[in-house]
């Protein structure tokens, strides 16, 4: 028992190294993704930084091989272990150059389409179109028919052949095939141009002419899943309905413009996009159900991450839905293993690997909040709850006051830039949406699977998320018209004061909490007052003439 105890501690040690590599090498790669964003720079520079990266870091891994080989008298373990970090570091930065590498080739390829002549291209819908007004938003895959300077030709044999790249899409709905969903494809003369901001969107694409050809629907277990969805909510109807797919898939493009300005509004449109709660709660449901069968261990990690990437590819590559499936992988196979999951690592994990993978994903808002919302609950949940019960509220009420309360105050700053006007309501909103919420994401993978029941005989199916859903629009709506709203000032003050007061101060707040325990507080207090008390004091003399000032000496 003493040998296993052993090889247990050193399990638990093998984890704890990384999360300063990670660290270290997610905060360059951030760095260095915004300056591409906002300044960009040539693929050659990109591939020769890449490639530097990767020397140094393979230098420096075989500089580190022949120490751990060689004893030397008087070497230091503690050198080789930060030897360690830099080499990992360097392998994410290399990593961060070659993709923005990559991604530059993309844009290269996009900007020799950009003119004013239109041109023949096959799309092919890879978010959910929503309506925003006046016209229909969504992601695409753009593959031009023709060569560029050549005038566009009829649909080719072999499409997949020529050069595609991404593209945001804005267009009326008249323009887009009928029941367009993710995965539908068609062929339209469009126009490609840049788009106005470049940390926006790199490319935007303009239809110009309905479907040339006759659209392919998708087919599959996705479109399957989606279109149950779809049904179910408008069997149920009203604004409830058109909240379930978003609650459950995030596929907002039911919601009427109305309905998701109020959502906005009200604090409560991050629950339409699918995070970590969500995937948490398909992997407590899929958990439970492969402990009653006895399936465990390794067996239990693979269905997990079944579950997972067949969940990601349903609701598609939104920034905010894979950032929360890599952490929930990467976490169950830290708990599989026996080893301790880090939880700010692995979301400085699932955050690299993402910008390695699309460096422009930094600049989507929804990318930006996900991150944000999830390491304000890693890092302040716990204090908040804590300082919450001190103050005699009930531990279940602290709890989900305190997980709302943190994604808040860490998202805040990057709200004020989206909207200055914000809620005075958004946190008790939350707070009473949580049940629903949960409630929600318990349910949603029975949904998903027996969605097909034929109504009335899924009417408990539907109902199961069409109340809470309906709760969700009733609080929404009542925020919207009555909550009482402040504004921030412009940017850049508005940013910067939000961030000083939700950053900056309750980080401050933080470090001198785990510093100084209660104990030592008091005692610091104390001592500072008997300072000031034994002070020594001096007689204040006052010299009063009929011309002259009175005079203070201390």
């Amino acid at each position: 028992q003493t040998q296993r105890q052993r090889r247990m501690g050193r399990r638990e040690q093998t984890l704890q190294p990384l999360a300063p590599a990670v660290l270290s090498g997610t905060a360059t790669c951030v760095a260095l993704c915004w300056i591409y964003n906002v300044y960009g720079f040539s693929p050659v520079l990109a591939w020769s930084c890449a490639f530097i990266a990767a020397a140094t870091a393979a230098v420096l891994f075989i500089v580190l091989r022949h120490r751990a080989s060689r004893t030397y008298p008087g070497s230091s373990r503690w050198s080789s272990h930060w030897l360690s970090h830099v080499v990992l570091a360097l392998v994410i930065v290399s990593a961060g150059f070659s993709s923005c590498a990559l991604d530059a080739q993309d844009r290269l390829i996009a900007q020799a389409y950009i003119a004013d002549t239109p041109l023949q291209a096959h799309i092919e819908v890879t978010d959910a179109p929503r309506d925003i007004g006046q016209s229909m938003l969504t992601h695409v895959a753009v593959t031009p028919l023709a060569p560029p300077g050549q005038p566009a030709s009829a649909l080719q044999e072999r499409p997949h052949t020529q050069p595609s790249f991404d593209a945001v899409i804005f267009t009326s709905s008249t323009q887009l095939p009928e029941g367009a969903v993710v995965g539908t494809q068609w062929t339209a003369w469009v126009r490609v141009s840049a788009a106005r901001e470049r940390g926006a969107e790199p490319v935007s694409v303009a239809v110009l002419s309905q479907p040339v050809a006759e659209s392919t629907a998708p087919t599959g277990f996705t479109s399957w899943v989606r279109g149950n969805l779809q049904r179910i909510g408008e069997e149920w109807g009203g604004d409830g309905g058109a909240l379930i797919p978003g609650l459950i898939v995030g596929d907002r493009s039911s919601q009427s413009v109305e309905l998701a300005a109020s959502m906005v509004v009200s604090g409560l449109s991050h629950l339409t996009a699918v995070s970590g709660a969500n995937v948490a709660a398909m992997v407590l449901v899929v958990s439970s159900l492969c402990r009653l069968l006895r399936i465990r261990g390794v067996m239990l990690y693979v269905v997990i991450l079944t579950v997972i990437i067949v969940f990601a590819h349903i609701v598609g590559p939104d920034p905010s839905v894979l950032r929360a499936c890599i952490t929930g992988a990467v976490g169950a196979f830290a708990v599989t293993v026996g080893r301790p999951a880090a939880s700010i690592a692995l979301l400085a994990l699932a955050a690299t690997t993402l910008l390695l993978v699309d460096p422009w994903m930094l600049s989507a808002a929804a990318f930006q909040l996900s991150v944000l919302a999830t390491f304000g609950i890693l890092v302040g949940s716990r204090p908040i709850a804590s300082l919450l019960q001190r103050i005699k509220f009930p531990r279940l009420f602290a709890e989900v006051t305190a997980v709302s309360a943190a994604a808040t105050i860490a998202c805040t700053p990057v709200l004020v830039v989206l909207d200055p006007e914000q809620s005075l309501w958004v946190i008790p909103i939350n707070v009473l949406a949580s049940p629903a919420a949960a409630l929600i994401g318990l349910a949603a993978p029975i949904v998903m699977i027996l969605g097909w029941i034929p109504w009335p005989w899924g009417w408990p199916l539907a109902a199961s998320v069409g109340f809470p859903a309906q709760a969700m629009t009733v609080l929404a709506q009542f925020s919207a018209e009555n909550a009482p709203t402040h504004r921030w000032p412009d940017m850049p003050w508005g940013f910067l004061l939000a961030a000083s007061l939700s950053w900056v101060l309750p980080a401050t707040l933080l470090v001198l909490a785990q510093r100084m325990r209660p104990g030592q507080l008091r005692t610091f207090f104390t001592e500072t007052s008997l300072r000031l008390e034994q002070r020594p004091r001096t007689k204040m003399h006052h010299q009063t003439t009929h011309h002259r000032q009175t005079h203070h000496h201390q």
